[in-house]
């Protein structure tokens, strides 16, 4: 009985010492954490590239040389580990959207880092049945709204870094050379565009070989709730799920037929059609051209569809 005990007792007391020495490690530590948010200090931005620039060698004489880069993750929680104390200036980016922070951390330091973009950098063409500018808005952001005649403007383009054509708006101006040639030159200069359904004509018109639409006529959807598989690998670890519901609450929304190699497919379903039942098609697709992304989705009512969904695709990078 004594020598069990010894024993048990021997045991405690041996790891006793290592449990305090890693708790000493971790607390001798020294670093950055924080979150990196969209402007509403809530909303999570995955992926985005934080970095810490020493401020200045007069600041901070035992700054190191170079500067200490780390990704977000998909809570939109970042780490810089092992930072010397010294003043630092503290950036993230992803997309179209930036902050920075000035910070002197000195032990562990939080420090949160809300994504900024100024108004007139995005361009909201208003549509019958999508409305992104809600949840720009709930995302603490204002933006200019555009009328689809101004697209042949490339005054009115050259602002902006992110452009969103709504689901529902004219699209006879799809054939206008000037739109094309401005819409083109837009998002190969490094501009972001979306698009939802009914304007695929846009795309079609500038990307004929990106996205193959179902036949002539593809305004063959019909009102339906389905469950989605999500392909995109960092969508699926921002959303927690390999899958999602879609609900298409109106009829005759465009169907996609097949996409280039080169377009990339965030989201696939199965649905039925006035035509057809139809087996893993893309419902949510992106491409890059030059220096610049296109992203394109049948769906859209963020209202009743997955608004995740939409947060992860407006900070998509616009260079590949």
């Amino acid at each position: 009985m004594v020598t069990r005990l010894a024993i048990i007792l021997s045991a405690v007391f041996s790891v006793v010492p290592l449990i305090i020495g890693c708790y000493g490690d971790v607390y001798e530590q020294k670093g950055l954490y924080g979150h990196v948010y969209y402007k509403n200090g809530v909303t999570p931005v995955a992926c985005a590239t934080v970095t810490a620039t020493p401020a200045g060698i007069e600041a901070a004489p035992d700054a190191p040389a170079g500067t200490y880069v780390t990704t977000s993750g998909h809570s939109g929680y970042y780490v810089i580990w092992g930072l010397p104390e010294a003043e630092y200036i503290v950036t993230a980016d992803k997309g179209a959207f930036h902050a920075e922070a000035r910070v002197t951390p000195y032990g562990w330091y939080e420090k949160n880092l809300l994504m900024e973009i100024n108004d007139s950098e995005i361009g909201v063409v208003p549509g019958a049945n999508d409305n992104v500018g809600v949840l720009l808005a709930a995302l603490g952001y204002g933006y200019t709204t555009l009328t689809n005649a101004d697209l042949a403007d490339q005054d009115k383009l050259a602002p902006l870094g992110m452009l969103f054509l709504n689901c529902g708006g004219d699209t006879s101006y799809a054939s206008n050379a000037d739109v094309q040639n401005n819409l083109k030159s837009y998002v190969t200069d490094g501009g972001f565009l979306y698009a939802s359904d009914y304007e695929f004509e846009y795309i079609e018109a500038c990307w004929p070989d990106a996205i193959s639409f179902y036949g002539r006529d593809p305004y063959i959807g019909d009102r339906q709730t389905i469950e989605a598989r999500v392909y995109d690998y960092d969508l699926e670890r921002y959303l927690g799920r390999y899958y999602t519901y879609v609900t298409f609450d109106h009829s005759e929304w465009v169907v996609i037929d097949d996409v280039d190699e080169s377009t990339d497919v965030l989201v696939r379903g199965s649905f039925d059609t006035s035509e057809d039942s139809f087996v893993g098609k893309p419902l949510l697709v992106s491409f890059y051209d030059g220096n610049g992304i296109v992203i394109y989705t049948c769906f859209h009512d963020w209202g009743k569809n997955d608004k995740d969904i939409f947060f992860y695709i407006i900070s998509l990078p616009p260079a590949s």
